[in-house]
């Protein structure tokens, strides 16, 4: 699936958005300043790891109508592992 940055944009704000009600994800970012950019950036790493394994699915092209959906025993545990350091590395980035 070959997606516009806007539409992935759109789809990571979603998720950003549905994670802020998470009482776990209130709790890890409690008290940092960038939390909103921090999440928007791991939300567009995890949309791009979805896409290289082909699990992510859209529906009627909504992006707030998304799944992520893979077989495990297709996935790359490399792909998996750089993509994990990615997320760490932004992290520590931003705050």
């Amino acid at each position: 699936m070959q997606l516009s940055p806007e539409i992935l944009d759109a789809i990571a704000l979603q998720m950003g958005n549905s994670f802020k009600a998470d009482p776990m994800f209130s709790a890890q970012m409690e008290g940092l300043i960038q939390r909103e950019k921090l999440l928007l950036a791991h939300a567009r790493l995890s949309l791009k790891h979805s896409l290289k394994i082909g699990a992510l699915h859209m529906f009627d092209n909504d992006p707030r109508a998304i799944m992520v959906a893979f077989d495990s025993d297709k996935n790359s545990k490399l792909r998996e592992m750089q993509t994990l350091v990615k997320t760490i590395g932004v992290s520590f980035f931003i705050l």
